[in-house]
């Protein structure tokens, strides 16, 4: 399914939050109305092991509680409002929802393996493994989390992590990239700039390309720089912006 995607891919980031809190309904409904099929989002475990979508550790920058998510159970993050009078969203209803998309889970660490482990039990009650594994791509933050999620899902898409993504990009700055560890196969993001230096430029593109891999633009702060990635190759732009729909 994911070969299927048009290139280059627009990835929105948390949902389209010009109006919305992040992570909500209101975010990703507004990305989808502007034509965005891939959203990427941010998971986390309540109390009662129900996977919560929040990228910090609480609510409390969006409106909410300051009290951290997983000392809180569904019901009572379920009557929780944020700003823009969002509610707090849950995956069961994300992936009922925007079932059409393509997703990237971002696994917060502090309770990862128990977030991988209770999404595991969660798609095998409702038969949803290999449908969910083809359509989702997983970034996770520590090294036993990312072969403990290849344990209990069959071949998961981990992407690089940030540590792995600034090793590449610093070697390839470097004119070193056979340093760099770049995996065929393997989705690796750039931010703008590493070292002060652009990295939207088609060299730097490429050696990612001879190797195999795809690149993923991160986060571009403005329409110019979001063409520049375009033009330079990328094969996903990650944005909290607007796609260039003439690209």
């Amino acid at each position: 399914m994911m070969e299927r995607m048009k290139r280059p891919t627009w990835i929105s980031h948390r949902g389209y939050c010009h109006s919305h809190s992040e992570n909500t309904i209101g975010s990703f409904d507004a990305a989808v109305d502007h034509n965005f099929s891939f959203l990427e989002t941010d998971l986390r475990l309540t109390r009662d092991k129900h996977i919560v979508l929040c990228h910090d550790t609480s609510f409390a920058r969006l409106g909410g509680p300051k009290t951290p998510v997983n000392q809180l159970s569904r019901k009572e993050l379920e009557q929780v409002t944020l700003n823009f009078g969002d509610k707090v969203l849950f995956l069961d209803t994300f992936i009922e929802r925007y079932k059409t998309c393509f997703w990237i889970f971002d696994i917060k660490p502090e309770t990862g393996k128990e977030t991988i482990y209770y999404l595991k039990l969660w798609l095998k009650e409702k038969n949803l493994s290999n449908w969910l594994i083809k359509k989702t791509w997983f970034l996770l933050w520590q090294k036993d989390q990312e072969k403990f999620l290849s344990q209990e899902l069959k071949n998961p898409i981990i992407l690089a992590n940030s540590k792995k993504c600034w090793q590449a990009g610093l070697s390839i700055l470097s004119f070193l990239p056979f340093l760099s560890g770049i995996k065929e196969k393997s989705f690796y993001s750039l931010p703008q700039k590493v070292a002060g230096i652009s990295m939207f430029k088609k060299e730097w593109v490429k050696d990612y390309h001879k190797r195999g891999a795809k690149l993923i633009a991160y986060l571009p702060e403005t329409n110019r720089l979001a063409k520049k990635a375009l033009e330079s190759g990328f094969d996903f732009i990650l944005t909290n912006n607007l796609p260039d729909t003439n690209n």
